[in-house]
């Protein structure tokens, strides 16, 4: 979309285990700070590298959200002790 760039919510941000969105808009609308903070020149390709992270993040949460939906899946997980690092 030209001439407008989207953060948290508005672009997709949400995640999909907890609707959860507030944290991923106030760290996009950070990373739209910082890209415009040298110059609106070249912004966007500032913005979109900064925002890899939310991606990775999102993407991660995507993966492991139908185990968590899925009750069976669910208790195999919880009886079996793994733990999520961050």
């Amino acid at each position: 979309m030209d001439g407008a760039t989207l953060i948290g919510e508005a672009a997709g941000a949400i995640s999909p285990s907890s609707a959860e969105g507030i944290s991923y808009a106030l760290k996009s609308s950070l990373y739209l700070a910082q890209s415009l903070e040298k110059e609106i020149n070249g912004y966007f390709d500032r913005y979109k590298n900064m925002v890899k992270d939310i991606k990775l993040n999102l993407l991660i949460k995507n993966i492991k959200s139908p185990a968590m939906y899925n009750p069976l899946v669910r208790q195999l997980v919880m009886r079996s002790g793994i733990t999520c690092i961050k």
